[in-house]
């Protein structure tokens, strides 16, 4: 649980229409884990990487599993 920025939210969305002719990413919101951010957003201390308790390190590891998900389909 936790709440994807935009940016990452959009990175998302980019490898899943690679499998996929739509695709949602929804994450539980209402700061429950904070935000994860991407690389950019941290060197920019946006107010989401203020508020996040990972570094942007969590993104990739999200980008990363996700990948490996869409790759079994």
């Amino acid at each position: 649980p936790g709440e994807p920025t935009t940016d990452l939210g959009f990175k998302l969305k980019e490898l899943a229409f690679k499998k996929a002719d739509y695709a949602w990413i929804m994450g539980l919101t209402n700061n429950h884990l904070a935000y994860f951010v991407t690389k950019e957003e941290e060197s920019a201390a946006t107010k989401e990487a203020c508020n996040s308790f990972y570094s942007s390190k969590a993104s990739y590891k999200i980008i990363d599993s996700f990948s490996e998900m869409l790759n079994t389909l």
